[in-house]
């Protein structure tokens, strides 16, 4: 039953640019005991293989009928637009509205004021599909006019999914501030899973969202900076085994072991600051 479901995923016609369609694992209940409402599971509708970012089953269903149909055209190109409704934070109307006042309490509360709105182009939607979300843009360059995804992060913490995503978003290589790579800078710059670990060490700091893929492995790999891998606590082995790939590749990597339970946002600033420094000069 759980590989007909993989299956049935698989038709779904929700596949990205990159041929991967997520949703609920239906192995996770099994594996783990608790059913999976994140869709951590991803199945690639060209060749069948899937794999769940949370339980970490993996395997392989045929789902030849699908290459042949309309789910996946690797010509297509889609624009990504911002959600519908969605509203800068960083100026009016959006700065002082009452509607997003909780946005800008919740960010405020995580110690981000409007100079880190206007630096990424935070914004926010209060009604709609997205409704009550903040929403944090992904740009491929410095320059911030090339968006290629972005990050809706439920503000009143009763949402069934905490993240949302857009439709035909190409994670393979998607990162926040993922262009930070090849910045000329002697700083070590963090790798961290999420926008809001990435957040409170802004300019320092980019997101895989979620667990590294083998494509921005591979930008990783391109670049001459020092990079500290920082995932969250219970993610350390991922992260000591993305380093390690790294160094075999004569990058500059370390990793930094964070403790179980906690990310790079739930940790004191300061000692995350030093223990990045201490391991970068220990390279």
């Amino acid at each position: 039953m759980s590989r007909e479901a993989v299956i049935q995923l698989a038709l779904s016609g929700d596949a990205g640019l990159s041929g991967w369609v997520r949703g609920d694992c239906p192995f996770c209940v099994v594996r783990t005991g608790k059913q999976d409402r994140r869709r951590s599971l991803g199945v690639n509708v060209t060749n069948g293989f899937y794999v769940c970012h949370k339980c970490e089953v993996k395997g392989k269903v045929e789902v030849a009928s699908v290459v042949q149909s309309s789910v996946f055209v690797a010509d297509e190109k889609k624009e990504i637009e911002k959600p519908e409704g969605y509203v800068p934070l960083w100026r009016e109307p959006g700065l002082n509205a009452h509607v997003f006042a909780d946005a800008r309490c919740y960010l405020r509360g995580r110690g981000f004021g409007r100079a880190i709105w206007d630096a990424v182009r935070i914004g926010a939607v209060y009604e709609g599909y997205f409704e009550k979300r903040i929403v944090v843009p992904l740009f491929k360059t410095k320059k911030r006019i090339d968006l290629v995804g972005w990050v809706a992060r439920d503000w009143t913490g009763s949402a069934l999914r905490k993240y949302l995503y857009p439709q035909g978003m190409d994670r393979t290589e998607t990162m926040f501030e993922g262009w930070r790579l090849f910045e000329e800078s002697q700083e070590p710059l963090m790798i961290v899973e999420g926008v809001f670990d990435a957040l409170p060490y802004y300019g320092h700091a980019i997101a895989v969202l979620g667990k590294p893929t083998y494509g921005q492995i591979e930008l990783m790999k391109k670049s001459t900076r020092t990079m500290i891998v920082v995932l969250d606590g219970d993610a350390w082995e991922t992260g000591y085994a993305l380093a390690q790939k790294l160094k075999l590749n004569t990058n500059k990597a370390a990793y930094v072991k964070l403790p179980a339970g906690e990310d790079p946002a739930s940790v004191d600033r300061e000692w995350l600051r030093k223990a990045v420094h201490d391991a970068a000069r220990e390279i």
